[in-house]
């Protein structure tokens, strides 16, 4: 399961940084709505805001195949997707209200759900030269143990420090994760770290 890993360093890469931006997603996503409920004090308001991370999936296949039809780069999409959740995350500095933290959820949980389509679609980048079964479980498997883990650190790091420390840790691994996905250089000659940010914001297609 490790071969590729070890041997690859485009899927090194490429693996590291769909790892840091899950910590990022898993990390925050424990602390806010801890952060709603010392806002509140109110456990329904904390518990629709939790059950708002599940909506998105909902309309997901639809923001997909809209992307699909206008021929996106994988790996543009996941640029898109981790530059959104710095965005988000930054705006929770400004001593946002409940219904910014709710279209925060909204919009997090969505990033999170292309993240996770369009890591799949860009393992098909490395299909000659890995085997991608072994890669899926690799990322499954990585994927659990920072499912597992996030909460108790999350929870740890919340309990002796502030929310916004909190949430420039998420920045920080959403940040590391383009810059390995940059090395990862999964880009077909035309996208990549120097490109201006408007036409990624703007999804310019890429050249085929």
């Amino acid at each position: 399961m490790f071969k590729d890993f070890k041997t690859n360093i485009k899927f090194r890469c490429f693996v590291l940084g769909n790892w840091l931006s899950f910590c990022g997603q898993s990390f925050a996503s424990i602390a806010i709505p801890i952060i709603v409920y010392n806002l509140t004090k109110n456990i329904n308001v904390t518990a629709w805001l939790i059950a708002l991370q599940f909506i998105p999936n909902i309309f997901t296949n639809q923001i997909v195949h809209w992307i699909n039809k206008k021929n996106y780069s994988s790996i543009l999409i996941l640029y898109i997707v981790n530059i959104g959740q710095i965005i988000l995350y930054l705006s929770l500095l400004f001593t946002p209200s409940i219904l910014h933290y709710c279209i925060f959820t909204l919009l997090s949980s969505l990033c999170s759900s292309l993240d996770y389509v369009y890591r799949n679609a860009a393992l098909k980048d490395f299909e000659d030269t890995i085997q991608l079964t072994s890669a899926n479980n690799l990322l499954a498997v990585t994927r659990n143990i920072i499912n597992f883990l996030s909460p108790i650190i999350g929870a740890f790091i919340y309990s002796i420090l502030n929310d916004k420390i909190i949430i420039f840790i998420a920045c920080f691994f959403f940040t590391m994760c383009l810059f390995f996905y940059n090395k990862s250089k999964l880009t077909k000659g035309t996208y990549n770290l120097k490109m201006n940010i408007s036409q990624s914001i703007l999804l310019v297609p890429l050249n085929p």
